[in-house]
């Protein structure tokens, strides 16, 4: 009588394990995801958003009618970012707000803008360093 060697036991035994895994997943996981889900009535505030994948973000939650908040540092590119968003979803409750980095030079920005003064003691939290070692006692 023939007996398969270990190895090729245990790669069969490995293969059948991940396989009905697989369809154990298909079967007993969710529906699929929608890409129509809708935004509205949701505030979403995305920093970088004058590129890449924060501006993207912003096209994203715009077109699902969330009011978008972009933070920038370079206001010009964010405007010019805002508009061409604006246009393309017909979502007019995205707005630009400054985002001054904390080396800047010049605390304007979040700090200044009414309603964003969480952002000052988000910032000042951050900067709080942890104790280096634990007292003794």
């Amino acid at each position: 009588m023939w007996v398969p060697n270990l190895p090729v036991t245990v790669l069969s035994a490995v293969a059948a394990t991940a396989g009905a895994v697989c369809i154990y997943k298909d079967r007993h996981s969710g529906p699929a995801f929608e890409r129509s889900v809708s935004a509205e009535g949701k505030t979403v505030i995305i920093t970088g958003a004058n590129s890449g994948i924060g501006q993207a973000s912003v096209w994203e939650f715009a077109r699902r009618g969330a009011k978008v908040f972009m933070a920038c540092r370079d206001m010009e590119k964010c405007e010019a970012a805002r508009r061409e968003i604006v246009l393309e979803t017909n979502n007019k409750y995205v707005q630009t707000r400054g985002a001054e980095g904390p080396h800047s030079g010049e605390q304007r920005g979040c700090d200044g803008a009414p309603g964003w003064g969480h952002q000052r003691r988000l910032r000042d939290a951050a900067r709080r360093q942890p104790p280096r070692a634990l007292p003794a006692h």
